[in-house]
């Protein structure tokens, strides 16, 4: 049912839809809550098919994938993110998860070990909560075909100008994130 009531507000403004999905959904979050949610903003089949099949893109292996730990936790356990957090993706061990909160409609990044909560951060758009990630691999790899072909799988679109900053005689890795979230919507 909830599905089918998705489908018919596809039809409404955007900002409306996240604020109907908002008040459907179920007291406690579901992987099906999360699945319809992502479908609804529209990302990359990638990040769908986590959940559907928990096939991992290999170089994402360590950075991005379905949080498991979430959907085992207690109603009040899920709330203390914050009322209005959906789980989207963690880093492979629950130590830093991706939020969408759907109440500002923008993902979060938290560091679970810090108690922090969805409402104590700033909301990015996909484009700008994607450099973490992408951030991470480079700083794993240093391969831009690597790096390019994940972007594609995650449907980033500033790598050009990602590749330009990091091998720039200006980049700082300690605040490269941070300062590159600002560049990009």
């Amino acid at each position: 049912a909830l599905i089918a009531q998705i489908n018919q507000l596809q039809k409404r403004p955007l900002a409306w839809r996240y604020i109907h999905l908002q008040n459907r959904i179920d007291k406690m979050i579901t992987k099906n809550n999360v699945i319809e949610l992502l479908k609804s903003l529209e990302l990359p089949s990638y990040i769908i098919n986590l959940y559907l099949t928990n096939e991992r893109h290999p170089q994402l292996k360590y950075s991005m994938g379905v949080p498991e730990e979430f959907f085992s936790l207690t109603d009040e356990e899920q709330k203390s993110y914050g009322n209005n957090a959906i789980p989207i993706w963690d880093n492979g061990d629950f130590g830093y998860v991706t939020f969408y909160d759907t109440r500002r409609n923008g993902f979060v990044r938290i560091d679970v070990e810090l108690e922090e909560t969805v409402d104590d951060l700033p909301v990015c758009s996909y484009q700008q909560i994607i450099v973490y990630d992408l951030y991470f691999i480079w700083d794993c790899e240093h391969d831009i075909d690597i790096l390019k072909d994940v972007s594609d799988t995650l449907g980033f679109q500033y790598i050009k100008q990602m590749m330009e900053v990091v091998q720039s005689e200006s980049y700082n890795p300690d605040t490269f994130v941070e300062s590159f979230q600002n560049v990009i919507n």
